[in-house]
C-alpha cells in the first residue's frame, strides 16, 4: 500500500475467534477490520468442519497457524495469476505495436 494512504499510527480493537486484540498499524481502520473479520470467518468455518469433539481439542493457536497458511496460499495464488494476465496483456500489446 502507497504510504500516502496511510495515516499516523493508531489503535484499532478487533476480535477474532472470541478473543478481543489491540493493534497499532498506520494501516487504514476498514482494512484492518476487514481483514480481522476474514481471519474470525476462516477460523470460524475451520472450527465448524472439525465436529464438536475435534474443536473441544484443538488450539485456537493452531488453527491461527492453519488460517494464515491459507490466507498466504490464497495470496500466493493470486499473486501468480495477476503475474500470468499481465505476461499476456504484455504479450499482447507487443503483437498489437509490430
Amino acid at each position: 500500500m502507497s504510504s500516502s494512504l496511510r495515516g499516523a499510527p493508531q489503535k484499532i480493537k478487533v476480535t477474532v475467534f472470541g478473543e478481543a486484540y489491540t493493534l497499532v498499524t498506520d494501516e487504514q481502520e476498514a482494512l484492518v477490520k476487514e481483514s480481522a473479520q476474514a481471519v474470525d470467518a476462516l477460523m470460524s468455518e475451520m472450527a465448524k468442519k472439525l465436529g464438536h469433539e475435534a474443536r473441544l481439542a484443538v488450539e485456537p493457536r493452531k488453527l491461527a497457524v492453519l488460517a494464515a497458511i491459507q490466507f498466504a496460499t490464497m495470496r500466493s495464488s493470486d499473486e501468480r495469476k495477476v503475474a500470468a494476465k499481465v505476461q499476456d496483456l504484455i504479450q499482447h500489446l507487443e503483437i498489437a505495436l509490430h
